[in-house]
């Protein structure tokens, strides 16, 4: 392995050389394998300098789209796409994910979208990161500013850079998540119950409808937003687990189960029975197992039928 990977991954590797380093990589393809062994890309992305123009922008996506093809049977997380995955408003957009423009007088606003079945990582100007969960969106502003504001479509786990005179916040629907450093995972799908759970440090959760409708968050709470009222409740299991490629339920209600298969691969699964509604479930999951195997093992513990459409976007178990 390159030894300028080793010391990345042991941050003794300066910014310059770093660059220099992922610059390399997407010429070479063993070197870009090392990195993506290293796990080590996620945080190079961060560093390389922004594309002069569309044109190159969109010659690097063929480039990096052309080594690519060959492993699409292996890992859907592919080299820098398994951390922002994903074409949403044209190739310089994908690739400004990871090389955002700096304007120090002027706060741009970016977008992050995650298909589903993905999952992405982001490191933000000020260090901080963001794990963005499959079939979310996450804006986020670009440049220097006295606030440090994300928008937040679906489910995230945030790992704020302490920062006492630039708080971070994070608005989801009418809830607003304000904090100065800490851990803390944010689920805001559409159709679902809000949650904020806290693992490290200390936030505040309010509402921006009401102002007097606020909660003060400590480690292993977390506030869900029920009837348009946030109940303050502990929280079990790792609310953040997912962002290390793991699904966990515990004693958990079939319909739920399902609802959160759904959100990650992006399919419509419907219960025809009322007997398999009242079924709970406690398991583990490797999100890259696919649907199939997931829905083959919890049939195995709770048996049901299952038909599947001819695209495989809609599925009966009943």
């Amino acid at each position: 392995m390159d030894e300028r990977i080793i010391q990345f991954s042991l941050g003794r590797l300066n910014k310059a050389d770093a660059s220099t380093l992922l610059d390399e990589a997407l010429h070479d393809a063993q070197l870009m394998q090392q990195l993506q062994q290293a796990d080590a890309l996620e945080a190079l992305a961060g560093l390389h300098p922004a594309l002069r123009n569309s044109e190159e922008g969109r010659q690097g996506y063929a480039l990096f789209m052309q080594r690519q093809r060959y492993r699409r049977g292996k890992r859907i997380a592919l080299c820098l796409l398994r951390y922002a995955a994903v074409l949403i408003t044209g190739v310089v957009t994908t690739w400004m994910v990871f090389a955002p423009r700096h304007n120090d007088t002027a706060t741009a606003m970016q977008m992050l979208s995650v298909p589903a079945g993905q999952r992405a990582r982001l490191v933000l100007e000020d260090g901080s990161s963001v794990w963005v969960n499959s079939g979310s969106t996450l804006r986020y502003a670009v440049g220097k500013g006295s606030e440090r504001r994300v928008e937040l479509t679906g489910e995230a786990t945030f790992n704020v850079a302490h920062d006492a005179s630039r708080p971070f916040i994070v608005t989801a629907g009418s809830t607003r998540v304000r904090v100065l450093g800490t851990r803390f995972n944010v689920s805001a799908y559409p159709h679902r119950e809000l949650s904020v759970a806290l693992m490290r440090g200390r936030v505040s959760v309010s509402s921006m409808q009401n102002s007097s409708d606020s909660i003060i968050l400590r480690p292993g709470q977390q506030a869900v937003q029920h009837g348009g009222r946030y109940i303050l409740k502990p929280w079990h299991d790792n609310p953040a687990l997912w962002t290390t490629g793991l699904m966990a339920f515990s004693n958990a209600p079939l319909p739920y189960i399902i609802n959160r298969l759904e959100t990650f691969y992006g399919v419509h699964i419907s219960i025809g029975s009322s007997r398999l509604q009242k079924y709970t479930y406690t398991g583990k999951f490797r999100q890259a197992d696919g649907l199939d195997n997931i829905l083959h093992l919890i049939q195995k513990a709770r048996p049901f039928n299952m038909k599947k459409s001819p695209d495989g976007h809609e599925i009966k178990i009943y």
